[in-house]
């Protein structure tokens, strides 16, 4: 039960990350923030703990990606407090969700530049916002689609 509840939770913040992204290219604090701190308390709980580990370990990570802009603030802050509302404290669903996210930018903005380049427009800069909605939609469906079917 508290597994749907966090994952909830997660998809309703990535589906708005993903809208508010894509039309202005920013993932808002007020979404972040709360997002993070409602994980940050959940992870307190003994269970739970390992997502405190892993987030600082993002932090850490995401910073040299965060120097080198491929990644904004709003995308690190989301993913940092999507990270802490891991309902399953497993690192596998993390890796796995975050895979998913990348492979699905890597080909969304592949075919974005190439069809730019194509009419001779400058490329935009990266939004990761609708990957890591897209992937966390595939990580709901392969947790609860086997339990829907059956």
């Amino acid at each position: 039960m508290w597994t749907l509840i966090y994952l909830l939770i997660a998809f309703i913040a990535c589906s708005i990350s993903a809208l508010t992204d894509a039309k202005t290219g920013e993932i808002p604090n007020r979404l972040t923030y709360p997002l993070i701190i409602i994980g940050f308390v959940l992870s307190l709980f003994p269970w739970m703990f390992s997502n405190i580990i892993y987030g600082i370990i993002f932090l850490i990570i995401s910073s040299w990606f965060y120097k080198k802009k491929l990644f904004g603030g709003g995308d690190i802050k989301l993913i940092l407090g999507l990270i802490l509302l891991n309902p399953t404290a497993d690192i596998i669903f993390i890796c796995w969700w975050l895979l998913y996210a990348c492979i699905i930018a890597i080909v969304f903005y592949a075919y974005k530049f190439y069809i730019k380049k194509e009419r001779g427009k400058k490329a935009e800069t990266l939004r990761f916002g609708v990957p890591l909605f897209i992937s966390m939609f595939i990580i709901i469906l392969q947790q609860f689609l086997p339990l829907i079917l059956g």
